[in-house]
């Protein structure tokens, strides 16, 4: 059985690698920390680019923990089942499967050719449970045989993970440590290896606020034939520029209930 298990992962050399493939979500969640509530486009990935940067990604680094599919909601891209397949056949001896609300699992709840294709490639689903029993997705699962691919988010109180200030603060390394669970996993949007969902999307955040956050040179690595392992672990263990931009003092006291968002730049944006 997949167990989800925090403190193995973040003792795992390289922890998990985080592919985005598409920035829409079809439930909205208030001060999510990709922003997804902000896309006024799809931005889906085709799965040409897909391929290639997860080949890319194996050739250096075949010995993640587990790789996700996410956005976003990755049940919405037209072809999430076909990068899962090729995902597979790249990476053969690893956990993989996609980070979901369920909503577009349980369309396919009748559909036994997609519980087959679950089995056979040994797809996870780790489910975040917003609003729907977790009993459902629990007997859902058992009942197509995959209950041992069934990985439940139950937790519905959240904090701000992002939260951005004009105001530049200091790049500290001690921050850097303090900023947790979202720094240690490897975030892919767009081609690119990011430090952390802040960085990764503030494009959406920039482009529906009207607000200016750069990115520079050093906040993130390209994925090409030239990116090494070296690069990818020093990359990880070090601040970056954009750094300066999350007010990390007030990150874990603004915790609230799963709720719809109000698009307030409050929700993202210490003002």
């Amino acid at each position: 059985m997949y167990n989800f298990n925090h403190i193995e992962i973040m003792q795992h050399p390289l922890h998990q690698i985080e592919y985005s493939i598409i920035d829409v979500y079809n439930k909205n969640c208030r001060s999510c920390s990709h922003f997804a509530p902000l896309a006024k486009q799809a931005n889906k990935i085709s799965i040409e680019e897909f391929v290639e940067n997860t080949k890319i990604l194996h050739s250096i680094i075949s010995d993640v923990h587990t790789f996700w599919l996410i956005g976003g909601e990755p049940t919405l891209h037209p072809q999430y089942l076909q990068m899962l397949k090729e995902l597979r056949r790249i990476y053969k001896d690893i956990p993989i499967g996609v980070i979901s609300n369920g909503y577009g699992i349980l369309q396919k709840k009748y559909d036994e050719n997609f519980w087959n294709f679950i089995k056979e490639n040994q797809i996870v689903g780790r489910i975040t449970t917003y609003g729907v029993k977790p009993s459902l997705y629990r007997e859902l699962f058992m009942k197509n045989g995959c209950a041992d691919l069934l990985s439940l988010d139950v937790n519905n109180r959240f904090t701000n993970l992002a939260l951005l200030a004009e105001e530049e603060k200091e790049i500290s390394f001690i921050n850097y440590v303090r900023c947790g669970w979202e720094r240690i996993n490897i975030f892919v949007r767009n081609g690119k290896i990011w430090k952390c969902p802040a960085v990764e999307y503030v494009d959406l955040f920039n482009d529906y606020f009207g607000k200016s956050f750069q990115v520079a040179d050093d906040d993130y690595l390209d994925i090409t034939s030239g990116l090494t392992r070296k690069a990818i672990h020093e990359f990880k263990n070090r601040p970056v520029s954009f750094c300066k931009h999350c007010d990390i003092s007030k990150r874990f006291k603004n915790v609230f209930e799963v709720e719809p968002p109000e698009r307030k730049i409050t929700e993202w944006m210490v003002v």
